[in-house]
């Protein structure tokens, strides 16, 4: 199909008489990169009038760029939607640290920004099923108007049908709301069929290898499957099924735990609104304000790394700054996001309800921290600092100890790898044979394979 069969109503755009083929091969590496802001924006505009063409008449979208802090990849209000002009039009992510900001690449900006582009459109698409705009089956249309910004009130207290990550479980359901896996799923489908096909017209670039990469790792059947390993096979279908109970007031039977899950984050939602008092927010946000704050802690502990490591490269290569600054300088750096980390944490848990501390939680909460202290033991250890680089590499042992004896097939890998570093450190046979017994648990896991091959071979 091609742009001629598109109704008037539709913002046309320079690319309006191209092919698809012509079209989606404007977004491998090659030539996304020799387009400008102008280009890219009309080639984005042209991808969703194609979308909206089986409806053209019924409603219209609107996409632009905006500034936008760097956790925020794009946004949907009504029928506009914003996607991140820095990581789209400049290929770039900013990362502040301190008084210090890194402008670094972002990993695969064109297939990127498609996606993103598609996650908002459906939003929009979700919002005319709702109200009537576009016919679909009842059950779609049910799951969708049950999960928007509608006021509830259960057991006297108002609560939104929309869960924005606000209570014990944050980003876990605010990734549950039937609307986001659904325009997650859309999304990413598409985005994967238009990789996979520049993978065979093309072979795999870059980008393509990139995508593939964060994909596989964050992607959402990676981040589903996480969830129903946490919560339940049927935690998705369960969320759903609440949202729909308390929007129709039905009683369609449930997962009584899941459901306390879910209505305290409902409760605690509609409070962040009603505190705020912003009526007009959106799904995926309107509102960039609150969209800074709404970060993971993985996030949060992910981008931090990542500034670390590129502040080093950075002062590495600059002729100007002496070794032993660089080291001094990057030293502190480190310090700092270890401090940061733990401080996010403290944060968190202050936010959250005294009935959020279950283990499951307390895993949660810790899990990027222990990370962060054996990334931060190699670090030191690199840089001739075995004092600091043993407290840190000693303090992941000790909260991975913890995590494993709670979920051993969850941790047990990373215990063993935090084993594996701190003999290397210190020359210790028994942290290997700690090591190595772990791993042998695990032997598929690519950590654990990586342990038997180097203490076996």
């Amino acid at each position: 199909m091609s742009g001629k069969n598109q109704a008037l109503t539709m913002p046309h755009t320079k690319y309006y008489f191209l092919s698809d083929n012509s079209l989606r091969s404007m977004y491998s590496e090659i030539e996304w990169g020799k387009l400008g802001e102008s280009d890219k924006l009309e080639l984005l505009q042209e991808t969703v009038n194609r979308e909206i063409s089986d409806n053209a008449g019924k409603y219209t979208c609107f996409v632009s760029f905006e500034n936008m802090s760097s956790n925020i990849s794009g946004y949907q209000s009504g029928s506009k939607m914003a996607l991140n002009r820095e990581m789209f039009v400049e290929g770039k992510i900013s990362c502040r640290f301190g008084e210090t900001t890194i402008k670094m690449d972002l990993d695969s900006p064109n297939y990127l920004a498609y996606e993103t582009v598609l996650h908002e459109y459906r939003h929009i698409l979700q919002e005319k099923i709702s109200d009537g705009t576009v016919k679909a089956p009842d059950e779609i249309k049910a799951k969708f108007e049950s999960n928007n910004f509608t006021v509830t009130y259960i057991d006297g207290q108002r609560a939104s049908q929309y869960m924005l990550g606000k209570g014990s479980n944050s980003y876990d359901l605010y990734y549950l709301n039937p609307t986001e896996l659904d325009a997650h799923r859309f999304s990413q489908e598409k985005a994967m069929g238009l990789v996979n096909e520049h993978k065979a017209l093309y072979g795999e670039d870059e980008s393509i290898s990139s995508y593939l990469k964060e994909i596989s790792h964050n992607g959402y059947d990676a981040t589903l499957a996480k969830l129903k390993s946490k919560y339940g096979e049927n935690v998705d279908k369960e969320v759903e099924q609440i949202l729909i109970n308390k929007y129709k007031n039905t009683n369609a039977p449930v997962d009584k735990k899941t459901e306390q899950m879910v209505v305290r984050e409902m409760i605690a939602s509609q409070m962040a609104i009603d505190n705020a008092n912003k009526k007009e927010m959106n799904v995926h946000m309107s509102n960039s304000e609150w969209l800074e704050q709404h970060v993971t802690k993985e996030e949060y502990d992910s981008t931090l790394r990542k500034s670390v490591n590129k502040f080093y490269e950075h002062e590495l290569n600059n002729p100007s700054t002496s070794k032993e600054e660089v080291l001094s300088s990057t030293s502190a750096m480190a310090e700092e996001y270890i401090n940061a980390v733990d401080a996010f944490d403290a944060a968190q848990s202050q936010s959250n309800s005294v009935d959020s501390n279950t283990s499951a939680d307390i895993s949660n909460a810790t899990d990027s921290f222990a990370s962060a202290g054996t990334d931060a033991g190699n670090f030191y250890n690199q840089q001739g600092k075995p004092e600091q680089a043993e407290d840190y590499y000693t303090k992941a042992i000790e909260i991975y100890e913890v995590l494993a004896e709670e979920n051993p097939e969850r941790y047990n890998a990373d215990l063993a790898m935090s084993y594996y570093n701190y003999g290397l450190f210190i020359n210790e046979k028994k942290y290997f044979l700690m090591a190595l017994k772990l791993a042998k648990k695990q032997p598929d896991n690519p950590y654990c394979r990586r342990i038997i091959d180097a203490l076996e071979n």
